[in-house]
């Protein structure tokens, strides 16, 4: 049951994110998949919000609801990667079944024209009038919340495609969590840049979905356990 719900959905959100892509050749925003998302989380009984750059989450929530969210994150608006999307569903869906302390997000970044403007505002290297002032269509969404109301314990990008053997880059403190739950088959990139305000870690890899399901369970009891000894 579980599986042709999560194929039937797989196969009605990724024919919405082609069709927008193909509808987007002169607009900045996937509103195809923006709506089908929407469609999808009410139908599932899942939280979805946006924030005042369009940024999407939708939120399963957690058994502590003080404990910042474990994102899994993918382009929204642009051709960057429908693999990345597919990797982030089905991370998301098979954490369903889990019973994570952490609340889990699926987040869409705006990013029109393949620049993730949404992740620049969000971490803070970008503001929101310069995100404006470059993609117009994103003022629709200044009355929702800012993107310094939506915390994130940690955020992960899983693509399953390449060779069975993982490549991985990010925040060391998931990088070596990863490397542990893949007992080492892993080739480790250096990344460029610094996380501002969360982790973030990128799986890419046959076994990529699955390593981060693994993952994400573990760190959301990291998580925990961090906030239990300030208790």
């Amino acid at each position: 049951m579980n599986r042709k719900r999560h194929e039937d959905a797989l196969t009605r959100l990724s024919a919405a994110y082609n069709a927008g892509l193909q509808e987007n050749a002169t607009k900045a925003l996937n509103v195809s998949l923006r709506k089908s998302l929407r469609l999808w989380a009410a139908h599932e009984r899942l939280r979805f919000t946006q924030d005042d750059v369009g940024n999407i989450y939708v939120v399963r929530t957690g058994r502590d609801p003080e404990l910042a969210s474990i994102a899994v994150t993918f382009p929204l608006d642009s051709t960057l990667s429908l693999s990345s999307f597919i990797g982030a569903f089905d991370t998301f869906f098979n954490l369903q079944s889990e019973s994570l302390v952490c609340d889990v997000t699926l987040l869409g970044w705006t990013s029109p024209g393949g620049e993730l403007i949404g992740q620049r505002v969000w971490e803070g290297s970008m503001s929101r009038d310069e995100a404006q002032m470059l993609v117009p269509d994103i003022q629709q969404f200044s009355g929702m919340d800012s993107t310094t109301a939506f915390a994130l314990s940690a955020a992960f990008e899983v693509l399953a495609t390449g060779s069975d053997r993982l490549t991985v880059k990010g925040s060391p403190v998931l990088v070596t969590k990863v490397c542990q739950e893949a007992e080492n088959e892993v080739d480790v990139e250096r990344a460029t840049g610094t996380a501002l305000r969360a982790p973030v870690v990128s799986l890419q890899g046959v076994k990529a979905v699955s390593v981060a399901q693994k993952v994400v369970v573990l760190y959301s009891e990291y998580v925990a356990a961090l906030f239990d000894n300030f208790d």
